[in-house]
């Protein structure tokens, strides 16, 4: 008994024009092929990239911080200075008692 007849494309049971059949499993084996390799180069791609994305999470929480840190000497040198302000305006008024009186 012979095996049934499986339909086949036309195109794949003509001969190529120097006479030899077109290996269809050959072709299928090469972009499977082709597709796993750009599968692996894009899960590469995105691991880079994932990698690259947190150390800029790491960059711009440490320039968060730096900010942070920043402000608050910022503020200390706004209340030295206020401070600073009134002891000379203080002195300036001693003077002038000491020169009236």
């Amino acid at each position: 008994m012979e095996p049934p007849e499986v339909d086949q494309p036309a195109d794949s049971q003509q001969e190529s024009p120097s006479g030899e059949r077109p290996d269809l499993l050959e072709e299928l084996e090469q972009r499977v092929l082709s597709m796993a390799t750009a599968l692996k180069e894009a899960r590469q791609a995105r691991r880079d990239a994932d990698a690259e994305a947190n150390t800029l999470r790491d960059a711009l929480q440490e320039r968060d911080m730096q900010i942070v840190v920043l402000k608050k000497q910022l503020e200390g040198d706004d209340l030295r200075s206020g401070v600073r302000a009134r002891v000379e305006a203080l002195i300036r008024r001693v003077d002038e008692l000491e020169q009236e009186g």
